[in-house]
């Protein structure tokens, strides 16, 4: 009698335990791919937990997350790639548990939460096509010594921040749902280790003497942004391609120096120097090619972006030329200071494109 008892006393602790910790696949929808598991609200399943499927020999071969929740049921979507590998009378349960199996019943421990939710963090290097960010070069007008107006606008030279055009950058993706994440990254171009030389503005009335004005530039830039992705194809194994879009925020400054020079002699006399800075608000479209392997992977994206709104533009300068023409020198140097901050137009550039080649990305 006694063993009777014991017997029926770990059978219903075996029932208790399956009940409460398993639940079997009931339909699987292969064009959505949709799983229908028998547990539902009344077992505590809630939407947004991941469910993995384990085949007859207690191998997990897919995870998904759920989608909808009914009393009794629920739905767990999962990746078509690997959809085929769960088969319907196939056991799921929630991802950080597995079961133990013993003669008093079943116990779940915590699994391995390496792989738990598909959130990821990436390094990048990033190259710069077009970026959010232009200005106009100064150009110098000495042909105009007698008038007010020594600089003007280069408007046949206007220029997307040049020595910006490479970067690094970080970013932080969160699963919302199987297709569905939202994104956080910052970034910050590198400027070049020498000034470039972006205009050589010669006087005709002056050929003889060959004399010109050089301006250079420096740039750096640093940037953040935002990206919800709505779209994830799968490929081949690991990989995939996702689409989103997002709001983009580039904070760009630039150092100006022109410096009046001389073919064939040593002169370099600076004429101006100027800073200028902006911020600009851009909408971007982000489309990711990923492979996985395991945890790690590799990553490329090409972004497009539309840099709509610049703000917060400021510009500091001085009028350094100690030798200046008698009736340049006539002009007020605020003035002069002035006409060269009009000439250094730094603004929003309308069309940005942004690459990142490699990115290394590691899932947690």
């Amino acid at each position: 009698m006694k063993i009777f008892k014991m017997a029926m006393i770990t059978l219903a602790f075996a029932l208790a335990g399956s009940q409460a910790y398993g639940a079997t696949v009931q339909k699987i929808t292969k064009k959505t791919g949709a799983v229908t598991i028998d547990t539902g609200k009344a077992d505590g399943v809630k939407k947004g937990a991941r469910y993995c499927f384990y085949n007859t020999k207690n191998k997990r071969v897919a995870c998904g997350l759920v989608s909808k929740v009914t009393k009794s049921s629920a739905t767990v979507m999962v990746k078509k790639n690997i959809l085929k590998k769960v088969k319907t009378g196939y056991e799921a349960r929630p991802r950080d548990e597995q079961v133990v199996k013993s003669n008093v019943g079943d116990f779940k421990i915590r699994d391995n939460p390496a792989e738990a939710s598909g959130h990821n963090i990436k390094a990048m290097y990033i190259l710069t096509l077009l970026s959010q960010t232009g200005y106009d070069v100064p150009k110098y007008s000495p042909e105009t010594f007698s008038t007010a107006l020594v600089w003007d606008k280069a408007t046949e030279d206007k220029r997307n921040a040049p020595n910006n055009l490479l970067g690094m950058g970080g970013e932080f993706e969160y699963v919302l749902s199987p297709g569905m994440s939202i994104a956080a990254g910052v970034r910050y171009k590198l400027p070049n280790p020498t000034p470039q030389s972006l205009t050589a503005n010669r006087s005709m009335s002056n050929a003889q003497q060959a004399e010109y004005v050089e301006t250079q530039v420096e740039s750096t830039a640093f940037g953040f942004w935002t990206d919800f992705y709505f779209l994830d194809i799968s490929l081949f194994s690991g990989s995939g391609i996702k689409v989103g879009a997002g709001v983009d925020l580039d904070m760009a400054s630039l150092d100006a120096v022109s410096v009046h020079k001389e073919d064939g002699t040593d002169r370099a006399d600076p004429v101006m120097e100027a800073t200028a800075s902006t911020m600009t608000l851009s909408i971007r479209f982000p489309v990711d090619f990923y492979w996985y392997f395991g945890n790690f992977g590799i990553g490329m994206r090409a972004t497009l972006m539309y840099a709509a709104v610049a703000f917060g533009t400021s510009n500091e300068g001085n009028y350094s030329d100690q030798n200046a023409e008698a009736s340049v020198a006539a002009i007020a140097p605020e003035n002069i200071v002035a006409q060269y901050h009009e000439a250094l137009d730094i603004r929003a550039n309308g069309l940005a494109v942004e690459i990142l080649p490699l990115s290394l990305v590691y899932k947690f």
